[in-house]
C-alpha cells in the first residue's frame, strides 16, 4: 500500500470515491488529505470539511463518522490552476487501510448519490497516477493523527452548516435500520386497512421527485429552465416549490460548457424564499447557500440539510448559457413506523394529527431537535416534548437515550442543563426541570429502570440546582431579568413565585423522588418524600381558580399550551383543550402549511402560499415541539394515558361527547392499544400483558384482550 498523488481527466476538478470496510467501530480514525486547491471532504455521505485554499494538508480526526462495515470515502478535488493532485491516508487504530492510488475511481463532474456506500461506480474511471511533488510529499513522512499540533478535532455535535472544521456525531440516525412493523391482526381488524397502509409508509420517499415552478424570470423549456445570459450578481431567478414541506438536500441538473455560480435560497413560506436576508445574522448562513462549479453537466446536490418548501435559485456571474433541470430533494428521515393513529369526524383535526407526526419525524435527526430550518439546534427542554409527541407517535427510545446522554455531558457544575446542547450556551430554569421530567416520562412509557438509573446523580444535581432557586416557603422565586430584552429567566418572563414553574419542579422533584425508589435509596426517597408533600398543596393553591387556562389561553410558549391541555383534559374539559387547538394549531394549517409554527401567534396567519411583501420574520414552520396535538388527542379523546411504568397498567377514559366517532392506537412496549367508538359503540384491543382500567360515567371496569362496550 504506497501512496501516490492522483487525478482525472479534468484539469479543474475531480470527484473521487472509494470504500473501507471496517470489522468494528473503530476506537480512532484520521485522515490526512492534500488537494491542490481545495477539496471537500465526505465520509459516509456526511461532509467533514470543506477548504478552498492553497497548501491545505489536514489531519482530521473522524472517529465519529466511521461505522463498523462498509464505510464510503468521498473527495471532491478543486483546481483552480497550475498543477494538481489529490493524496489521501487513513488510519484506524495506528494501522495505514487507505490511501491514494489507481484502485480509487474518479469522475470529471459530480453524480447524484456519489457520496453513498452503495452508490454504483463501476462505470467510473480509475484515477492517474502522478508524481507526489504536487502534493506535498514531504508532509506525509509521519501518520496521520500523530502530532496533536496540526490534528483538527470533531466537534461533536450535529452540521448546522459545513466549513473547515468538521460536526459531527456517532447517533443511531447514521446506523438505524429501516423499520417494518407488522400490525398485529387484532389492531388492523379494528382500524382498517388505511392504517395497516399507512404503518410502514414514509413520510418522504427517498428522493422527492414532485416540484413546480413559480416566480420565474428565466426561461422554461420542456428540459429545464434556461439561462441565457446572467448579470453579475442580479440573477436570473426562479423557485422550486416542492409542494410540502421536505427535509434533506436540494438536487438539480447544471450543463454549461463555461464554469456558473448560483445561489440558494431556502424557505418555509413565499416570502422567505423571496426575501433578501440581512448578511450579518446567522440565520442568513442558515438559509443561503452560495456554489460554483465548472463546465459539464453536473447532477449537484447541496452539501447543507435544510428543513423548506420553496428554494429560489438564482444564478450569476457564467459566462455561456446555463441548463438547469431535474429538481429534486434527497430526503433525510430517520426509520421509524408509524404506529400512532386519531382520527374523528373534525377533519380539521384529522389534518392536524398527521401534520404533527409529519412535524415531528422530521426534527428527530441526529438528535431531537427543535426544527429542521431553524435553528437546527439540540434544545434539551423541547426533548422532553418531542420525546412526549414520539412515543405516542412512534415509539422509538434510541434517539432520546442518544440525546439525553449528550445532554449529561453539558451539564454544570452547578447542577444546572444548558437550554442548548453545546458548551457555552445559555440556560433556563424551566429548560432544567424539562430536563428532569423526561426522565419521568421516559419511564412509565418504556418501563426501562436501567436507564432512569443511569441518570440519578445527574437528575439530583439537576433538582438541587432548582432547590437552590426557591424562597423560605419553598417555593421558586423568579427574579427580574437582569438581562431586559436580551434573554430571559424562563420562556414565559413571568417574575416572581411563578404558578407554572413551580408546577414544572414539583414535577421534577417527584422524578428524582422515582429515581430514588429505583435505585432504593431510602434516604433520598424520604427527603423528596418530605418535600413533595411540603409544597404539593401550596402549588395546587397556585394553581387554583383555573390559573393555568385564565393565564395562558393563548400563548406562544408551546411547553405551556401543552401543560394547559393536559390540565383541561385531568379537570374534565376535553372540549376546551380541542377548541384551543382548533384556534391556535389547525389556523397554522389554513394558512396553508404542511408542517407547524414554532410558536402560537394567533388565530390567523399569513398564506405561506402568497407572496406578500413582508419582511420575513424567519420563524420556524416546522418546529417539533408544536405537535402537541398528537398527544393530547390520544389521551383527551381516547382517554389512553399509562398509569404504571411502560404500560404495565393503563387508563382508558374517554371523551364521548366531544367526538360521535374517532380511532386511536397508542404504541406500548408490549404492542399497540387500539380503539374505535362509533355508532354508540366502544372496541378496544389491549396487548396482552397490560392491565387496564376503563372509566365512563363514574365507574371503572378492567378490560383485557379485545372487545366492545355499548356507550348509551
Amino acid at each position: 500500500m504506497k501512496l501516490k498523488n492522483i487525478w482525472g481527466k479534468n484539469p479543474n476538478e475531480g470527484f473521487f470515491r472509494r470504500t473501507v470496510e471496517l470489522s468494528k467501530k473503530p476506537e480512532k480514525a484520521y485522515i490526512r488529505v492534500f488537494v491542490d486547491t481545495g477539496y471537500e471532504l465526505f465520509v459516509n455521505g456526511r461532509i467533514v470539511a470543506s477548504i478552498d485554499e492553497w497548501c491545505n494538508v489536514r489531519d482530521y480526526d473522524v472517529t465519529p463518522f466511521v461505522i463498523e462495515g462498509i464505510n464510503s470515502l468521498a473527495v471532491h478535488g478543486i483546481n483552480h490552476c497550475g498543477h494538481r493532485g489529490f493524496a489521501f491516508e487513513m488510519v484506524v487504530d495506528g494501522e495505514t487501510v487507505v490511501v491514494s492510488d489507481k484502485d480509487w475511481k474518479v469522475a470529471e463532474c459530480e453524480k447524484w448519490g456519489w457520496l453513498d456506500q452503495d452508490y454504483d461506480d463501476s462505470a467510473w474511471e480509475n484515477a492517474a497516477e502522478l508524481d507526489m511533488s504536487a502534493a506535498g510529499d514531504y508532509q506525509w513522512w509521519t501518520k496521520p493523527g500523530t502530532d496533536p499540533d496540526i490534528l483538527i478535532p470533531t466537534l461533536a455535535t450535529a452540521n448546522f452548516f459545513y466549513g473547515s472544521v468538521p460536526k459531527g456525531c456517532a447517533s443511531p440516525f447514521y446506523t438505524a435500520k429501516p423499520v417494518e412493523y407488522v400490525v398485529e391482526k387484532e389492531v388492523a381488524e379494528i382500524m382498517g386497512e388505511e392504517y395497516v397502509k399507512r404503518v410502514n409508509t414514509p413520510h418522504l420517499d427517498k428522493v422527492h421527485k414532485e416540484y413546480t415552478i413559480i416566480e420565474n424570470n428565466a426561461v422554461q423549456k420542456d428540459d429545464g429552465i434556461y439561462i441565457e445570459k446572467t448579470e453579475r450578481f442580479t440573477g436570473p431567478s426562479f423557485i422550486v416549490d416542492m409542494g410540502i414541506e421536505v427535509v434533506g438536500y436540494f438536487r438539480l441538473k447544471i450543463k454549461s460548457e463555461k464554469p456558473t455560480s448560483f445561489r440558494l435560497y431556502y424557505g418555509e413560506t413565499v416570502d422567505e424564499a423571496m426575501g433578501e436576508q440581512v448578511r450579518e445574522i446567522l440565520t442568513n448562513k442558515m438559509l443561503r447557500e452560495e456554489y460554483r462549479v465548472f463546465a459539464g453537466e453536473h447532477e449537484f446536490q447541496s452539501r447543507m440539510r435544510v428543513g423548506f418548501r420553496y428554494v429560489r435559485v438564482e444564478f450569476f456571474d457564467s459566462t455561456a448559457p446555463v441548463l438547469a433541470s431535474g429538481f429534486s430533494v434527497k430526503t433525510s428521515l430517520y426509520p421509524v413506523a408509524r404506529r400512532g393513529y386519531f382520527e374523528c369526524e373534525n377533519e380539521k383535526m384529522n389534518a392536524l394529527y398527521e401534520a404533527g407526526e409529519r412535524t415531528l419525524h422530521y426534527c428527530m435527526q441526529e438528535y431531537l431537535i427543535d426544527a429542521v430550518k431553524r435553528d437546527r439546534f439540540f434544545w434539551i427542554g423541547d426533548a422532553r416534548m418531542c420525546a412526549l409527541i414520539n412515543y405516542y407517535s412512534f415509539a422509538d427510545t434510541d434517539l432520546f437515550e442518544f440525546s439525553m446522554r449528550e445532554a449529561k455531558k453539558v451539564q454544570l457544575p452547578c447542577g444546572g442543563v444548558p437550554s442548548v446542547y453545546g458548551v457555552g450556551t445559555s440556560m433556563l430554569w424551566d429548560y432544567v426541570a424539562w430536563y428532569v421530567i423526561g426522565f419521568y416520562d421516559y419511564y412509565y412509557y418504556t418501563g426501562k429502570r436501567e436507564f432512569v438509573l443511569e441518570f440519578k446523580e445527574s437528575l439530583e444535581k439537576a433538582v438541587d440546582f432548582l432547590i437552590s432557586k426557591t424562597n423560605s416557603e419553598g417555593l421558586i422565586d423568579v427574579p427580574e431579568n437582569p438581562l431586559g430584552d436580551l434573554w430571559m429567566v424562563e420562556l414565559n418572563r413571568f417574575v416572581g413565585v411563578d404558578p407554572y414553574l413551580n408546577d414544572l419542579y414539583l414535577m421534577s422533584l417527584k422524578t428524582v423522588h422515582l429515581a430514588a425508589q429505583l435505585a432504593g435509596d431510602s434516604a433520598s426517597e424520604k427527603k423528596y418524600t418530605d418535600m413533595i408533600a411540603d409544597i404539593e398543596p401550596k402549588v395546587a393553591g397556585l394553581l387554583s381558580d383555573d390559573y393555568l387556562h385564565k393565564a395562558y389561553d393563548k400563548t406562544e410558549h408551546m411547553q405551556i399550551q401543552y401543560h394547559v391541555g393536559e390540565r383541561d383534559i385531568n379537570m374534565g374539559k376535553t372540549a376546551r383543550m380541542t377548541e384551543r387547538l382548533m384556534k391556535y394549531f389547525a389556523t397554522m394549517l389554513d394558512a396553508g402549511a404542511t408542517t407547524l409554527n414554532e410558536c402560537c401567534f394567533g388565530e390567523e396567519y399569513d398564506k405561506v402560499t402568497e407572496y406578500t411583501g413582508k419582511t420575513p420574520s424567519y420563524v420556524s414552520w416546522c418546529h417539533g415541539w408544536s405537535a402537541i396535538a398528537n398527544v393530547l388527542l390520544p389521551m383527551g379523546i381516547a382517554g389512553i394515558k399509562p398509569i404504571e411504568k411502560g404500560f404495565d397498567k393503563v387508563l382508558i377514559k374517554p371523551d364521548f361527547e366531544t367526538y360521535k366517532r374517532f380511532k386511536c392506537v397508542v404504541p406500548t412496549p408490549k404492542g399497540d392499544i387500539a380503539v374505535k367508538f362509533e355508532n354508540n359503540e366502544f372496541s378496544y384491543r389491549i396487548p396482552e400483558g397490560v392491565s387496564a382500567e376503563f372509566t365512563f360515567a363514574g365507574e371503572t371496569k378492567e378490560i383485557a384482550g379485545t372487545g366492545k362496550i355499548s356507550i348509551k
